[in-house]
């Protein structure tokens, strides 16, 4: 008999080298130890963004600091559709390394063109919401409605009361 045995007793691990930001995958075996960072997350209000970057604080301590919004991933862009919003953000050794924004959030429609009825029978059609972000909405939702939106892929959830 020909072939491969699977490989029983490793582990494929993503790791990330918090100092550099540079991104690896390895494969270890189960006795292998790996040195887990001492991460401190906060919970921040954004205040604003500019050239700089995303301005933040901790509400506790109204301590500010100012984020690249590149330590937002694809979040950055909901970085700007909700005033005052409450944001994550992971700090190493006093400096951000990560951040991330509410799995869902409630935004206002900016634009929400008419909807046209398809042959299926189904309405949806992209609406602009703040921040200049696209989702997709049923036919209901107007311009001036504010809506409940995951963030992780810009989908509709609910319309808020």
């Amino acid at each position: 008999m020909h072939g491969q045995a699977r490989a029983a007793g490793f582990v494929m691990l993503d790791l990330v080298d918090l100092a550099s930001g540079a991104r690896t995958s390895e494969k270890l075996r189960l006795e292998d130890q790996v040195e887990v960072a001492d991460v401190e997350e906060k919970g921040m209000q954004v205040l604003y963004q500019d050239e700089a970057g995303v301005h933040v604080m901790d509400s506790s301590t109204y301590e500010q600091s100012v984020l690249s919004p590149d330590l937002f991933g694809e979040g950055r862009r909901w970085v700007a559709s909700s005033p005052e919003l409450e944001v994550e953000v992971a700090f190493f050794q006093g400096e951000p390394v990560a951040a991330r924004v509410p799995h869902k959030l409630s935004v206002k429609v900016l634009d929400a063109p008419p909807a046209v009825v398809k042959a299926d029978g189904s309405s949806a059609r992209h609406v602009v919401v703040a921040g200049g972000v696209s989702v997709m909405a049923p036919a209901f939702v107007k311009t001036g409605d504010t809506i409940v939106v995951r963030t992780e892929d810009a989908s509709y959830m609910a319309k808020a009361t």
